[in-house]
């Protein structure tokens, strides 16, 4: 982790207030803030790689675990993100296409929510929408 943690420094991510214990995205034992991930996918944004990575992330309301999400909404095929859950806890990480803005990184972790994880996912689809209006 060590190894990893020091070459994300070196690109200019503040990992300061991160624990960062292992690299299994299922700990609990992990803490890293939506200004961590935004911060590190816009990194990844002007990586000379960013093309490959890019095509390995879901598109929403077509591939994998956004293959619902935005379906049928303004913002469908417009989000391109990696998501995450676990009980109480539903996370969007990845990029937006803007109307206006062009490509914009962005995070969103809900914790500690007592809703159907699918009550919350809905919730999410305004937000999803406005972010691809701006």
């Amino acid at each position: 982790m060590k190894t990893i943690i020091d070459y994300w420094k070196t690109k200019g991510l503040n990992l300061s207030n991160a624990y960062i214990k292992d690299g299994c995205g299922l700990s609990r034992v992990n803490a890293i803030s939506t200004l961590h991930l935004a911060t590190l996918m816009n990194l990844m944004s002007k990586h000379e790689k960013f093309e490959l990575f890019y095509k390995t992330l879901p598109v929403a309301g077509f591939d994998g675990t956004l293959s619902k999400v935005c379906d049928g909404e303004p913002c469908k095929g417009k989000i391109i993100a990696k998501s995450g859950t676990m009980e109480r806890v539903v996370a969007y990480t990845g990029y937006v296409q803007s109307a206006t803005k062009g490509l914009l990184s962005f995070s969103i972790i809900i914790n500690n929510f007592d809703a159907r994880p699918s009550a919350v996912k809905a919730a999410l689809t305004p937000i999803f929408n406005a972010m691809a209006a701006m």
